[in-house]
Formats: C-alpha cells, sequence, structure tokens
C-alpha cells in the first residue's frame, strides 16, 4: 500500500513524498486468515470530517502530524511547490507540515468530503 505524505523542507516550503506501507501475513483475528497488516503507529485523537461542496482552504498548515483517510467525495491539495493532488475516495495523505507556507486544499466536485483525521502523538 502506499500514501502521499506532505512535508516541509529547511525553508518552510511543503512538498510531496510517496510512502510504501509494508504488509506481513498476520493472524489478526483467528480464527479468520492470515491478512497483511502494517506495523502500528500511536495515535493520540481522531475525529471525522465534513468539507461542504465548494470549500476551500487557503494557505494553512497542518495544526499537528496527522493522517487524513478521504471517504468519500474528493480534495485536491497544493503544496508549498505549487505541485497539486488529487485525492479521491480510499486515499490517505499524511500531513506533517506544521510550519512554514503549508498547503491550500479544496473540495473538487459537487459533493461534500467525508473523511477521517487521525492524530499522532508528537
Amino acid at each position: 500500500m502506499k500514501y502521499r505524505r506532505l512535508y516541509e523542507d529547511k525553508e518552510g516550503i511543503s512538498h510531496w513524498d510517496e510512502v510504501q506501507v509494508e504488509m506481513s501475513p498476520t493472524d489478526f483475528a483467528p480464527p479468520a486468515p492470515k491478512i497483511g497488516l502494517s506495523e502500528f503507529n500511536d495515535a493520540e485523537r481522531y475525529a471525522f470530517l465534513r468539507l461542504p461542496e465548494g470549500w476551500e482552504g487557503p494557505w494553512h498548515n497542518s495544526p499537528v502530524r496527522q493522517m487524513l483517510i478521504i471517504i468519500s467525495g474528493e480534495l485536491e491539495i497544493v503544496a508549498g511547490d505549487g505541485l497539486a493532488h488529487r485525492f479521491p475516495a480510499g486515499y490517505a495523505v499524511m500531513l506533517e507540515d506544521t510550519k512554514g507556507k503549508g498547503h491550500v486544499t479544496r473540495v473538487i466536485g459537487n459533493w461534500a468530503v467525508l473523511g477521517a483525521i487521525i492524530r499522532f502523538r508528537s
């Protein structure tokens, strides 16, 4: 599995990176068959969000290191270096640009975006 990571460089400009998540066959819920499972990461809190049709967040930073999982709808996120990525339902995005220029976020299409935010411990 892969996800996109938005991080900031030493000058405070955000950039995209792609992260490969390794999974191993694991007895997760016996007697069910093994599943592919990554390592667990410590998380602090989670919440669900709804961004209405037409919503746009001008240049801003992520308040903390957090992962956004798109449940429905589609988002476009523009990094500080100008590179934009679109994320339809089913995508995960790690937001780590907590300082510097930040990013722009906008809802694409005629539907609200529903998602889940998972905040990680510092």
